[in-house]
């Protein structure tokens, strides 16, 4: 199973494990306000068009209240990707958030 890790440990773990950090929001909740490095690939998106990366890497997924992040984690995993799901999602996330 993949591994879950509290939204404000974030950027301590993907710096930690070379991660990149996935928002998986609308664009427009993206650009209200992001994690600092995130890259915005929205659920809708994944689900259409499939998961634009390597499985090579690891995946920090989030989103607003940690729903959607989970349902993509179980998909990318079953699919071989090494992902960290996030719990609370934005609606907990204490730290900066960063504006395109």
């Amino acid at each position: 199973m993949f591994e879950q890790i509290s939204i404000n440990d974030i950027l301590y773990v993907a710096k930690e494990k070379r991660g990149i950090i996935i928002d998986l929001r609308s664009e427009d909740e993206y650009e209200k306000g992001h994690i600092k490095g995130a890259i915005n690939v929205p659920m809708e998106e994944i689900q259409e068009k499939g998961f634009p990366f390597s499985t090579k890497r690891t995946f920090l997924l989030y989103c607003k209240y940690g729903t959607r992040s989970m349902r993509v984690a179980k998909l990318l995993y079953e699919q071989g990707y090494h992902v960290i799901n996030t719990v609370g999602g934005m609606y907990q996330y204490t730290g900066d958030l960063y504006r395109k």
